[in-house]
């Protein structure tokens, strides 16, 4: 009897120890399988079908097991976790990760989608863009003859500038365009077209005109006054109709040039005043959308995040009162960090607004890029020439950007935090090295440099 006991348990481990999926088998090429699932093929099948549908590289493929259901696994059913990590086309980085489903029975796979995890970057072309024209902003009605000559040695055939209502009409109908009437003659006579500025309402147009009249205004006009705006940009242009264009104000998008907490709304009014005005009675005038300053989101600045503004502007219709979108690419990072993916970042989100709303082919102007070499994420007067150089190239090779405008000409020690280094010439007109560089990479001749 004890004998017969013995027998019989010995029976049933046997039958126990054969029975499906009890233990891994070996498949005909000696590798194990459970139920009949190889899973170092299940592993290699996963990572095909993920590269496949999301055209990404997979970098690992983890945890592949059937699903369990109730604490007991379900053969029926397989899970992969997956990585990815790589190169889209264009050079846009990507990473991301997710899980790859598969049903056995149907042999049915579910692959879960690459949500890239990294900044948008603006994918690169294959053969650069042609060179975008090309300039420097500055206070040009107060820089001497030297430094317009020194301008023209660069090469550069756009110079922008501020043309300010209310250093032009300080008084409702009286009109002072002496200065900018001498600029002009001067750009002109050495063949550079200004980029003017339409910015600074005088205080008859402002919401408190005593207020500004005891300088504490806003420096923008009242939305009642944006006809009276309209009219002085008209006459703007008519009286300058060799400029390359008239940019809609100045960062709307920060309270320091808005003179108050940023209001997306009432500029996508000024842009379509001031726009369509310029187009029905100057045919020809180029208008571009004020450039944004680069705050990617709104902060404690008070900003508003360049895309979020753009948004706004394209919500409202904006957009079809301008030929060209201005744009402000500055790094948001110093010297020590990539700060050339940081500006793709940048053209990324821009391009990306644009897709949204069938707006890609609209014309991008850089009207302003720079780097400092003051403030906080200084650039050492070589890395300011080596960044610049850079962002150049960068322009080129993501297409789109017809011109391109360096912040600024001279330097103004006088201007708190990194505004005050931003030039390539210094305070005295000697040329830091980005004067030379920013020759050199667009192969100017007959220089010193």
């Amino acid at each position: 009897m004890h004998r017969a006991l013995i027998t019989t348990a010995f029976m049933l481990l046997a039958l126990l120890a054969s029975a499906p999926g009890a233990q891994a088998k070996p498949d005909d090429d000696g590798v194990k399988s459970e139920h009949g699932v190889n899973r170092a093929k299940l592993v290699k099948k996963a990572e095909k079908v993920v590269e496949e549908r999301n055209g990404v590289e997979v970098l690992k493929i983890a945890s592949c097991g059937p699903v369990k259901k109730n604490g007991r696994p379900n053969y029926s059913k397989w899970i992969c976790g997956w990585r990815a990590e790589g190169l889209y086309p264009g050079q846009v980085p990507y990473a991301c990760a997710g899980k790859a489903r598969w049903k056995r029975k149907r042999d049915i796979w579910i692959i879960d989608k690459c949500e890239n995890q990294r900044q948008p970057q603006a994918p690169l072309l294959e053969v650069p863009a042609p060179p975008p024209v090309f300039g420097f902003n500055d206070n040009w009605i107060f820089q001497p003859t030297e430094a317009l000559n020194m301008l023209d040695e660069t090469g550069g055939t756009v110079a922008r500038t501020s043309l300010a209502w209310r250093g032009v009409e300080e008084d409702q109908g009286r009109y002072n365009w002496h200065g900018s009437d001498v600029l002009y003659e001067n750009l002109l006579d050495r063949g550079i077209r200004p980029l003017w500025v339409l910015i600074d309402a005088p205080c008859w147009t402002q919401a408190d005109p005593q207020a500004c009249a005891n300088g504490k205004g806003t420096g923008r006009p009242d939305v009642d006054h944006y006809d009276e705006f309209a009219d002085y940009a008209v006459q703007a242009a008519k009286r300058y109709p060799e400029s390359i264009g008239f940019e809609v104000w100045n960062e709307p998008n920060y309270p320091l040039y808005w003179g108050g907490p940023p209001e997306p709304n009432d500029y996508a009014k000024m842009l379509k005043t001031v726009g369509d005005a310029l187009h029905q009675q100057v045919p020809g005038t180029t208008v571009i959308s004020a450039g944004l300053s680069p705050h990617s989101d709104n902060d404690t600045s008070g900003s508003v995040g360049f895309r979020d503004f753009l948004i706004t502007m394209f919500e409202n219709g904006a957009m079809g009162s301008a030929d060209v979108i201005g744009i402000h690419p500055y790094p948001g990072v110093g010297p020590s960090e990539d700060y050339v993916a940081d500006v793709r970042v940048h053209l990324g989100k821009i391009q990306n607004v644009l897709a949204r709303y069938n707006a890609s082919a609209t014309p991008l102007w850089a009207t302003e890029f720079g780097a400092s070499t003051s403030g906080d994420q200084a650039y050492s007067e070589d890395q300011q020439a080596t960044a610049l150089t850079d962002f150049y190239n960068l322009f080129r090779q993501v297409g789109g950007i017809e011109l391109a405008v360096v912040h600024r000409f001279v330097e103004n020690p006088s201007l708190a935090g990194r505004e005050g280094g931003f030039g390539v010439l210094r305070q005295n007109l000697v040329p830091k090295p980005a004067y030379c560089a920013l020759i050199r990479v667009r192969e100017v001749t007959g220089t010193d440099c």
